[in-house]
């Protein structure tokens, strides 16, 4: 049974690393919240990620992106295929950030299995830490904007099977 979170507000979801570095209405500090917790956020957002896309009619489906950040250069491949795949290559030069863990990198990304995704996600080359996150989440996210981007030339959903 779903575990009822509180209202959120300050999200702030741009590098990763300050995910859960917000505070509710409460004043309460989510970086305390527990890993169980966490792992139901994530589930919740990949739904609300499938739900938000509805039957996928005109989307792109596709997408990808290569994102440079200094010496670091990540890749990102997307399809959004209903089928949950994640691929991910990376090693870090260091394994945290402050008191960021970047083994909570992968963690977050089990998003797709609950949006029922395909991401193939490598870093490619870096020497900063925080470079190399920074350049996997904007790979991802730049890739996933291009997968979810209306295509007029798309009749219907993107699929030769009628459904994703």
């Amino acid at each position: 049974s779903w575990m009822k979170l509180p209202p959120l507000i300050g999200l702030d979801v741009g590098t990763g690393v300050r995910l859960f570095k917000c505070r509710n209405e409460r004043g309460v500090n989510l970086s305390l919240v527990p890993p169980k917790w966490k792992l139901k956020i994530i589930r919740m957002l990949g739904q609300a990620f499938v739900k938000a896309l509805g039957n996928k009619t005109g989307i792109s489906r596709f997408g990808h992106s290569y994102v440079p950040l200094d010496e670091a250069l990540a890749r990102a491949v997307v399809d959004i295929s209903g089928r949950s795949h994640l691929a991910f290559h990376a090693d870090f030069s260091r394994s945290s950030l402050g008191s960021f863990s970047t083994e909570m990198v992968r963690e977050f990304l089990a998003i797709v299995d609950h949006a029922c995704i395909t991401m193939h996600l490598d870093l490619l080359t870096g020497v900063n830490a925080h470079h190399q996150v920074e350049a996997l989440f904007k790979a991802a996210a730049r890739a996933l904007r291009d997968a979810v981007s209306f295509n007029e030339r798309i009749k219907g959903i993107p699929s030769t099977k009628g459904s994703l």
